[in-house]
Parts: C-alpha cells; sequence; structure tokens
C-alpha cells in the first residue's frame, strides 16, 4: 500500500547566517522519522505504518509489520525493531504473548486487563518476524515504554518509566541481545518528581547515556552491563524545562565521550544553559545561549552537534559550545538523523521529514589584504581594515606592539583623536572553529609632521634679542625651514629663530615649514613688529618745598599716620626758594599708599 504524500521541495529557508543549510526536500506526512539506510532511504513510521522515501524525499512503500503502534528503529542489515506496551493476548506474527497482570490472585495465576506489560520485537526486512521478548515490572498502570537504542550487533537498550509510588517512579533501562535474550534490567529512583520521559544516547562499545527528565533535566553515564560509570551519579546539576519539546532531547557526546545536554538554570536567572560533563561528569562547559529553551539532537562526524528550541530554531553548534549557524526552518525540530555519510534528516513537529542540503564548504580564515600603515596628524582619526575570507563566522582581534587590545573584536580598528601613545604596529589576528591568521606584515601608525605650538607672532625692541619658536612633533626627523614675507630666510632651519640685535628691517610676515619622510606642515604667516623701544606713561607723587636758598632738607615717608614709622627717602639742598621733588621711586597706580614730610638737616 502507498500512501498519497505531498511533497514540497524547498528552495531556501529563513536563516539566521549565511551558513545554515536549506532544506533540500521537505514532505509532510504526518509520520516520526526513526531511521535512514546506506542508500540515503529514510523511515518514518505512522500508527503501525511504515513509510520508506527514496532520497528525493518521495514514498516509495509503505507496510505494516507490527500489529502495535510504538517505537521503531532499523539497524545496518535492514532489520526492523519495535518496542511499546501490549495489554492481553497478541500475536506478533508467529509468536502469541500475553501482556499484562497475569499472576494474579495467588496461586491461579490469570489474566488481569489495565496493566500493560513492554515489548520490543525485531523482524528482518522482509518484515518476518525473528522474536518478540515481553518485560517489565507486572501489576502497574504507568509502565511505559520511552525509547529503544540498537547497537552495531543488533542488540537493543530500552529505556522506560514504570508506576508512580512512594513518591517518586522510577526509570528503568533494559538491554536485550541480538537473540531476544534479556541480558539485564535496571531500575533506579528518580529524588524530586515522577520521571516523565528516558532517553538513550551516546552509545560506545563500552558505555552509554541515560538523558531522563522529571521536573529537571538529568544526566547519567553507564556501562554496558547498567552500572554507574566513574563518579557520574544520576542526579547531578540539576536543569529545569518549562516546555514538553524538550523531551524530544536525546544525549549526544563527543569524540572524548564527554557529553552535552541543555536546560534552564533552576535559580536566579533562568537563563537557557549549554552545558558539557565529562565522563566522570565533572562540568567542562557552560554557557548561556539563545533562542529559547532548547534540546540536543544529534552530532555528525565533524564534531559538531544539532540543538532544537522552542522558536523553531534549529542550531548547529562546535564542540566548544560556539554557535556554526542557526536556521530557522517554521517548525520545530523534534528528531534529526545523521548518517555515516553524512546526510542530515530532520523530523519536525507538524509529521514532517525533511532533508539538509549540503553546508557551504568551510574555510578557515585568510586575509586578502591586510590593514595598511597611516600616517595622520595628531589629534585626527586613524582607522585600520583587513579585507578577510572564510566561514564559517569569523572572529577578530585587534593588536598594537604584539598586545590584544581591549574590546577590539570588529573588522576595522578605529582610534578617535591620535595622541603620541598611538604610535605602533597593528595587527588583526581573525579566527574561526577552522583555523587562525595573523595580518602580516603589520600596519605602522605613523604621525605626519603637526605644530604643537605654532608660532602666534611677537614684538619685538630695536636692538634688543628677539626669538621666534615653534614646536612640532612627527614620526622620523623633522626639519625647518623659515619664511619672511614667502621668501626663505637663509639659514633659519631649526624650530627657533633668532635676532641678536633686532633691526627695524626684520619686521614682516613669518611662518615655519615643518617637513619629514611623512609630511609636511606650514605655520600660518605670523607678525614680528619691531618698535624702536618701549614707551609708557607714569605718575609720581611730588612735594612742593617752600624753603630758603640754600639751605638742606630731609624728605621721609610713613605708608601710614597712626603710629607712623618715616623712613628717608633723599637730603635736597633748595636751589630757589620754592622748589619742586618728585618721588621716582614708586609709580602712583601701582604703589602702596605713602605721606610726606620735610625735616631740616
Amino acid at each position: 500500500m502507498l500512501l498519497g504524500l505531498a511533497l514540497g521541495l524547498i528552495g531556501s529557508a529563513t536563516r539566521v547566517s549565511a551558513q545554515a543549510p536549506a532544506l533540500l526536500w521537505s514532505t509532510n506526512i504526518g509520520a516520526t522519522l526513526f531511521a535512514v539506510d546506506n542508500q540515503t532511504n529514510s523511515y518514518a513510521n505512522v500508527g503501525t505504518n511504515i513509510i520508506k522515501m527514496n532520497p528525493a524525499g518521495v514514498a516509495i512503500s509503505t507496510n505494516s509489520i507490527c500489529p502495535l503502534p510504538g517505537v521503531a528503529q532499523l539497524d545496518a542489515a535492514g532489520n526492523y525493531y519495535f518496542a511499546g506496551n501490549f495489554d492481553g493476548t497478541q500475536n506478533f506474527g508467529g509468536i502469541t504473548l500475553v501482556g499484562g497482570w497475569t499472576n494474579y490472585p495467588i496461586p491461579t495465576p490469570h489474566y488481569t486487563p489495565g496493566y500493560p506489560t513492554h515489548f520490543v520485537t525485531k523482524y528482518n526486512s522482509a518484515g518476518v518476524l525473528q522474536w518478540v521478548k515481553s518485560f517489565g515490572a507486572m501489576g502497574q498502570t504507568g509502565n511505559i515504554l520511552r525509547d529503544i537504542v540498537v547497537d552495531s550487533l543488533g542488540g537493543v537498550y530500552a529505556g522506560h518509566i514504570g508506576h508512580p509510588g512512594g513518591g517518586y517512579s522510577p526509570h528503568l533501562f533494559t538491554r536485550i541481545d541480538s537473540s531476544g535474550n534479556i541480558l539485564w534490567s535496571q531500575s533506579a529512583s528518580t529524588p524530586g518528581g515522577f520521571t516523565s520521559y528516558v532517553k538513550i544516547g551516546g552509545l560506545t562499545s563500552s558505555n552509554f547515556f541515560l538523558l531522563y527528565y522529571n521536573f529537571g533535566v538529568h544526566v547519567a553515564r553507564k556501562d554496558l552491563s547498567g552500572n554507574n560509570v566513574g563518579l557520574m551519579s544520576e542526579v547531578f546539576y540539576p536543569m529545569v524545562y518549562n516546555s514538553a519539546d524538550v523531551l524530544n532531547g536525546v544525549p549526544v557526546i563527543d569524540n572524548l565521550a564527554n557529553v552535552f545536554i541543555a536546560g534552564r538554570t533552576n535559580t536566579g536567572s533562568g537563563n537557557q544553559l549549554l552545558r558539557k560533563f565529562d565522563v566522570a561528569g565533572t562540568l567542562l562547559l557552560e554557557k548561556v545561549v539563545n533562542h529559547g529553551e532548547q534540546w540536543s539532537l544529534a552530532r555528525d562526524a565533524s564534531e559538531t552537534f544539532y540543538f532544537g528550541s522552542v522558536s523553531n530554531i534549529l542550531i548547529r553548534y562546535d564542540a566548544n559550545g560556539n554557535e556554526l549557524w542557526t536556521t530557522n526552518y517554521n517548525k520545530k525540530a523534534v528528531k534529526m538523523i545523521v548518517h555515516s555519510s553524512g546526510n542530515r534528516f530532520v523530523g519536525f513537529s507538524d509529521g514532517s521529514i525533511a532533508r539538509l542540503q549540503v553546508d557551504f564548504t568551510p574555510q578557515p580564515p585568510s586575509i586578502i589584504t591586510g590593514p595598511q600603515d597611516q600616517i595622520v596628524q595628531l589629534g585626527a582619526n586613524a582607522a585600520f581594515f583587513a579585507n578577510v575570507s572564510g566561514s564559517p563566522t569569523l572572529n577578530y582581534q585587534w593588536r598594537k606592539d604584539g598586545t590584544n587590545l581591549p574590546s577590539a573584536t570588529a573588522t576595522n580598528y578605529t582610534i578617535i583623536g591620535v595622541t603620541t601613545n598611538h604610535i605602533g604596529s597593528y595587527a588583526v589576528v581573525v579566527t574561526n572553529v577552522y583555523g587562525s591568521v595573523t595580518s602580516t606584515p603589520p600596519a605602522s601608525l605613523l604621525i605626519a609632521p603637526s605644530l604643537v605650538s605654532p608660532f602666534n607672532g611677537t614684538i619685538g625692541v630695536w636692538g634688543q634679542q628677539a626669538t621666534l619658536s615653534v614646536t612640532a612633533f612627527g614620526s622620523g626627523t623633522l626639519s625647518y625651514q623659515w619664511y619672511n614675507a614667502g621668501q626663505l630666510v637663509g639659514g633659519a632651519t631649526n624650530n627657533t629663530l633668532v635676532f641678536p640685535s633686532l633691526q627695524i628691517t626684520n619686521a614682516g610676515l613669518y611662518s615655519v615649514v615643518v617637513t619629514s619622510q611623512y609630511g609636511v606642515v606650514t605655520n600660518t604667516p605670523a607678525a614680528l613688529v619691531v618698535n624702536p623701544a618701549n614707551v609708557s606713561l607714569g605718575l609720581y607723587a611730588g612735594v612742593i618745598i617752600d624753603g630758603t636758598t640754600g639751605y638742606t632738607y630731609g624728605i621721609e615717608y610713613a605708608t601710614n599716620l597712626q603710629n607712623a614709622t618715616w623712613q628717608s627717602l633723599t637730603n635736597i639742598t633748595l636751589t630757589q626758594p620754592v622748589q619742586i621733588w618728585v618721588d621716582t621711586s614708586v609709580n602712583v597706580p601701582n604703589a602702596p599708599k605713602r605721606f610726606y614730610r620735610v625735616t631740616s638737616q
């Protein structure tokens, strides 16, 4: 029987970053993706039907193999595995089992409905039953099988939960070999609440992980006998969740068997976290991430990891928790399979199945054109740029003289108001997850000749020394040349121009040109004014002495008349009866008050 299917070829998707792939195709079949074979055919189940789609996403067959719905898996040989619950007598295709509570009342066992039993069954690629096995606690209403994983030898690991009781519900895990023999079954209590889901993943040749949910998100590592490994406990670093969507998460591990999980902090801000733990349960990595609540879906051969989110974002992280790309397919990704060939298939919450296009070829960073030397004047701005290529996302770190510049992580580096402290060599280090490159040779920041203190003009006195000066700064060797009214002043090649004995003819408009190998700056012409002499008006106190010609008088002064202390200034002999004496020792406008008196000598 072939179901009528709607196939939509998707040319592009809304992408957050340029590296995110579009969908090669998307088919809405209302089913759950569970396997991809070596021919890139994909498989999904809905109810008791198994739908097989070819590499282009076209359904090529629909078969009902197992008589009961449940969780499905496919091994490398094409055998089907189904697991779920059954209650009562059930024929699985040649083998009949009775599920439910069959041993009460004692001593006469009989079937009692309402107490389901778990089953795991194996069919070959033609749908012929190979074996079926029932398991799980007897006489419990809450038996629910949640997940199975098949190893490379055809062995099955089943995750299930038990009946609530005693303040908790246990999460359980059972291992069945490729012949259908139950090797062991373990159970563990979940402190603090009832387990709602248990998922299995991160299977290696010696260990596997359980990811289970009650009121929080927890992880545990087990050996192939079901025992805890190392120091990893059943409950540690608990995280909480708000949305049932996170129950789609499965444990994913890196090449060192470190496990990634996501959840929300259970205290404080409630941030969404991405965490990585080593095989002993030590927290290796913790990052606050965006896009709302997330759940781990899959990993690929390049050791990158895929997470779904409640905001319909599919995120790809590297092994250090850095986003490689994010994209929005407008529906939640709840299942993902990355085949060993690298082909990636996604199952969405609306029952559609899709295949991702190949990622853009990753490229390590490469610098096409590095930053160039900058020659600016003091106080001007300088900007360094680099033309680079590479994908995915590039990160930048600018350096001065080999030392990282704080917060200089943009594609360019700009200095506002260059000072002498900025002189140096600048380079940028460009990195992404595939490599790192440093611009060479480094670019130099050089200062063109700049006037720090220009010549603004001066006034000199005829016959006296006068000095014209300018203060300049710049990289390299500075040279100076003075000009008067645009005419070169011979020998005036210093930052000062000295006139030992200033002449009237030296007056004029003087400028200086400062040069170096990095540029030139000219001082705006300013005047040198030459005065014959400096003249100023004075105001002095005068004393009129009305006395006798030929007599000598003393002149004294005091600064106040109360308790006056008189001090002698001079003696004067009159040459006429009335004579004026002037005190030239002080200029009245600037002098303290004085009182004068005349004494006989």
